[in-house]
């Protein structure tokens, strides 16, 4: 009541509105699992969107159980900008292995450059590193 008084009605529906939104997605994702068994007793193809929601809803709850294993294996990492700063700490973590590390002061999307894929090829193809 506060907001409305400090704020308007605007500030009430601004609160309002993605709460419901977000209500309705959860009731909708609980019953696609009832859609596609329905679609699958009428002998009908699922429809790709429920497909889709039911691929990500199985995604979500995998993830939400997901531990990550250390990786004891050797490791090529490809260091970016700002690359150590966020992830090096927490990789250290999951590679057990010899660690080797290509720099190169570009973001992460010019790795898939022509002329930086062809330096991710040579370092694979080098015999000193052993990855699966």
């Amino acid at each position: 009541i506060k907001g409305i008084f400090r704020f308007g009605i605007g500030h009430v529906l601004k609160k309002i509105i993605p709460k419901t939104k977000e209500k309705f997605h959860m009731y909708s994702l609980a019953l696609d699992n009832k859609r596609e068994k329905f679609y699958i007793l009428l002998g009908r193809p699922v429809p790709e969107a429920l497909q889709f929601r039911l691929m990500e809803s199985s995604f979500w709850k995998a993830y939400e159980s997901y531990m990550p294993l250390p990786y004891t294996g050797d490791a090529l990492v490809l260091d970016t900008r700002r690359w150590k700063e966020k992830f090096d700490p927490q990789l250290r973590n999951y590679i057990q292995g010899e660690l080797n590390r290509i720099e190169v002061a570009a973001t992460h999307r010019d790795w898939f450059k022509p002329t930086q894929i062809n330096t991710v090829i040579d370092a694979l193809e080098r015999p000193e590193m052993d990855l699966p």
